[in-house]
């Protein structure tokens, strides 16, 4: 073996040592939805560039060696033209890549690259690992959870009611499990402790089964295959703008392949370079938002979900129906509606909602701006920069929602029977 080939063979090792012990690139994430991915982080991908390009270079070189008839200074000075080329490439996506302005939401919060289509198979049910530890991390907090045996971060509740329960079973993603805040200033921790005490007669039980990363569609296929045994009497879904996206690419009921698999979309066939290149990524954006999608893709995929997430709430309601639980979707906003004092992550899907008379919406933004709970001004003071509500944002949340349900009159009648509870009101709207 010549001395060339074992130097560039020491060097291959030397790169992929220094991205598997450093970085740990077996690292498996099972903590949602019990499946395993590679985690991708900036060091990593860089190490992954200066390897592509000392590969690159060992064929160019033999390329010039082989097949061309230059002599050995001529060879040197190609190979210098090649290497400064290489170097180029890799310092200018170090700079574009630690300058930040091309990471995603995962690479900003936590370090590693999360894929915006995930086509292999995957559990269909989108919980936690059952009855363990998990953190809820972010720059400026770290909150942990225990969860149950169904991976839902929230004590194991009871299969039996006591006679004088109110069981409310809130289903949601991250705004609803409470990423951002311990568990006890979750707003559905704060909406309990609201009607318990407007209610002292009844024990009102609130069941918190959001799952951060989940959406209306994984919500509903957890409920109707899991949650109804807990016999709730009211079921909210909490919806934010990101679930929006969530539909988008993942799609809808037609995901699940059974009852115990589905697979999401499949991205394009680019989105590889996408995860590993900030260069590549720079050129993509001049035509294609985050999604991967063009504009007028984008607004037809925001139509189809939008269409797909009306459809699923009316299946939540069917299903209310069938088993005896009123039925509520809640409408979250986010800092930037405050600062832009208007609704406009969710306008379109509260407009979709507002022309189905028989759904029950409470549109939080209406209610927290109708009395200047939140302003324009100090919408900050209840989000985190990262955009997860803090503990006072929860807990003003959950308030709010408490006192939209009661100042609905609804629950009103607790005279005995918990399967009338919201009988005598179909719509619940600000």
């Amino acid at each position: 073996m010549s001395q060339y080939k074992k130097i560039l063979i020491a060097i291959v090792l030397v790169l992929l040592l220094t991205v598997l012990l450093p970085e740990g690139i077996y690292q498996f994430r099972t903590g949602i939805g019990q499946w395993q991915m590679l985690l991708l982080t900036h060091r990593m991908a860089l190490m992954l560039h200066v390897l592509g390009w000392t590969v690159i270079l060992w064929c160019f070189h033999f390329l010039l060696k082989r097949f061309t008839d230059l002599s050995s200074g001529s060879r040197r000075n190609w190979m210098l033209a090649a290497a400064t080329v290489a170097l180029a490439f890799v310092g200018a996506e170090a700079v574009v890549r630690f300058s930040g302005h091309m990471s995603g939401y995962m690479e900003k919060r936590f370090g590693f690259y999360w894929p915006v289509y995930h086509a292999g198979p995957r559990s269909a049910y989108h919980v936690r690992c059952k009855t363990c530890a998990v953190s809820l991390k972010g720059k400026d907090f770290t909150f942990e959870r225990t969860t149950n045996s169904l991976g839902i971060a929230f004590p194991e509740p009871p299969l039996q009611k006591d006679t004088n329960e109110i069981r409310i079973l809130a289903l949601g993603d991250s705004f609803t499990e409470g990423d951002g805040a311990p568990q006890d200033s979750t707003w559905v921790k704060a909406m309990e402790r609201k009607l318990q005490q407007f209610y002292p007669a009844w024990k009102i039980t609130c069941i918190n089964a959001g799952v951060s990363g989940s959406d209306p569609v994984f919500e509903y296929h957890l409920l109707k295959n899991k949650l109804l045994q807990y016999q709730p009497d009211v079921v909210i879904v909490g919806i934010n703008a990101s679930d929006v996206e969530d539909i988008i690419v993942r799609g809808g009921l037609e995901r699940f392949v059974s009852e115990d698999t589905c697979v999401f979309k499949k991205g394009p066939w680019w989105d590889k370079l996408y995860a590993v290149s900030h260069i590549f990524r720079m050129l993509v954006h001049l035509h294609y938002n985050h999604l991967l999608l063009t504009a007028k893709e984008y607004q037809q995929a925001q139509q189809k979900a939008i269409a797909i997430i009306t459809d699923i709430l009316n299946r939540y309601a069917e299903l209310g129906r069938q088993n005896d639980f009123r039925f509520i979707s809640l409408l979250m906003p986010v800092r930037s509606d405050f600062e832009r004092q208007r609704f406009e992550s969710l306008q379109a899907l509260a407009e979709s909602l507002t022309a189905q008379d028989s759904l029950p919406v409470i549109n939080l933004y209406d209610a927290l701006v109708a009395d200047s709970s939140i302003s324009a001004r100090d919408a900050k003071n209840f989000y985190w920069e990262e955009g997860h509500p803090n503990s006072a944002g929860y807990i003003l949340f959950g308030q709010k929602i408490a006192e939209s349900l009661i100042g609905n009159r609804v629950p009103d009648k607790f005279n005995g029977s918990t399967a009338d509870i919201f009988s005598e009101y179909s719509r619940l709207r600000h």
